[in-house]
């Protein structure tokens, strides 16, 4: 009996070891998502990383993300995404037309994200994937303030009784950089009708507020001294920013300030002498130019264009693709 028992249990055990398993439905796993998309760098000339461009897909959509780093901006994107690397708008000999992708964007002002969300019909399951990007960076070389560089021409007037005015302050460069000393070798006396042209070696730059100060020297009581103050970005055409005069103390300086206007650079100003002689003795020079000077800050703005890390298009134009498996 013992036996038989022994023979009936090994047999039971037998059949549950060749019983079929269970089958339960598989779980839905997305491999990308949001929180963890598939990422490739964002390239700007064939290897500077200036950020990442991050995919994911739902249901519905797929989503892809630009992002920059390291002080780098976007002012364009462009995007295409197909199901095969021909739908990816190109010229004859394989090279990308990225002003013909169907997903653009111009960001004015330039953005450090953006998004594009693409219908997932048509884009079968392992689209190609050809971001692009127009990238800059924006450092500043000199703080404001900061001085005009050289004297362009200059054609120095007289003084009021017809004669040259003083040798001590007949030297144009000193009406280039503030010099705080009472002293006639720190400005330039532009003389009854003169006029002078500094130029800037980085360009004044139209931003926030005023753009440009004129300082003059007048040193106390003294009557009303004027000058018209031109902008310039060729040194050719002029647009007139107002009239400087000696009416605004800070100290034993005149101050007097500008916006470009409708400029948004200049690299010359040009101040002429406006001063009605009438109220001045015979001795009196007309405006008196100790320094010009920038309000904004001197910028250096890099800009490249940038492609997602990928494989090499086959034009000789250098331009990137990846590609992505639907999840």
């Amino acid at each position: 009996m013992k036996k038989f028992v022994s023979i009936l249990i090994a047999t039971l055990l037998v059949m549950a070891l060749l019983a079929p398993a269970a089958i339960s439905a598989p779980a839905t796993v997305f491999a990308h998502t949001a929180g963890a998309p598939q990422e490739v760098d964002l390239l700007a000339g064939k290897n500077i990383k200036v950020g990442t461009v991050s995919v994911w897909n739902d249901a519905d959509n797929l989503y892809v993300k630009y992002e920059t780093i390291g002080g780098w901006e976007m002012t364009e994107t462009h995007l295409a995404v197909a199901a095969t690397g021909d739908g990816i708008p190109q010229t004859k000999t394989h090279n990308p037309i990225p002003g013909q992708f169907p997903y653009s964007t111009k960001h004015d002002p330039a953005v450090t994200e953006f998004t594009y969300t693409i219908p997932l019909t048509g884009l079968g399951t392992n689209p190609v994937i050809a971001a692009h990007a127009v990238v800059q960076k924006t450092t500043v070389n000199n703080p404001a303030p900061y001085y005009a560089s050289t004297v362009v021409d200059y054609l120095q007037g007289k003084k009021k009784d017809g004669t040259p005015v003083r040798t001590e302050r007949s030297t144009p460069a000193q009406g280039l950089v503030y010099e705080e000393a009472a002293s006639e070798s720190s400005f330039f006396s532009i003389g009854f009708g003169g006029w002078i042209i500094v130029s800037f070696d980085c360009p004044i730059r139209n931003g926030d507020g005023n753009d440009v100060k004129i300082i003059e020297d007048t040193w106390g009581g003294y009557p009303l001294e004027k000058a018209e103050i031109y902008a310039s970005q060729d040194g050719v055409s002029w647009t007139l920013l107002g009239v400087a005069d000696n009416t605004n103390y800070l100290g034993i300086h005149t101050i007097s300030e500008f916006d470009l206007g409708a400029l948004q650079w200049a690299k010359y100003i040009k101040v002429v002498d406006t001063t009605d002689p009438t109220p001045h003795g015979n001795e009196a020079d007309g405006f008196d130019l100790n320094a010009v000077v920038s309000l904004q800050n001197c910028l250096k703005i890099e800009k490249e264009t940038a492609w997602a890390e990928g494989t090499q298009f086959p034009g000789k134009n250098w331009a990137t693709y990846f590609t992505y498996i639907i999840q």
